[in-house]
């Protein structure tokens, strides 16, 4: 059987070197194209946020995801 292989890359632009959001859009990516299993997903739930500290140490909010992935048809090429 002759299946193409899957590729999926992604670019945050929050300023932020630390790459503190990576983690959770993969995993969003992977929840959302239906790449998981249940149990895989509630034993990565603690991946899918995180608080946000300010620069004092004080928590002021969440880093989570916030997106959908839109559906397009795939091209294979002639």
């Amino acid at each position: 059987k002759n299946v193409p292989g899957v590729g999926i890359t992604y670019k945050i632009s929050d300023g932020d070197p630390s790459s503190r959001a990576d983690h959770i859009v993969g995993l969003e990516i992977l929840r959302q194209l239906g790449a998981l299993q249940d149990a895989q997903i509630k034993t990565l739930a603690e991946f899918d946020s995180r608080p946000l500290f300010n620069f004092r140490k004080l928590e002021v909010g969440m880093i989570r995801s916030c997106f959908m992935l839109e559906k397009r048809p795939v091209y294979y090429g002639a």
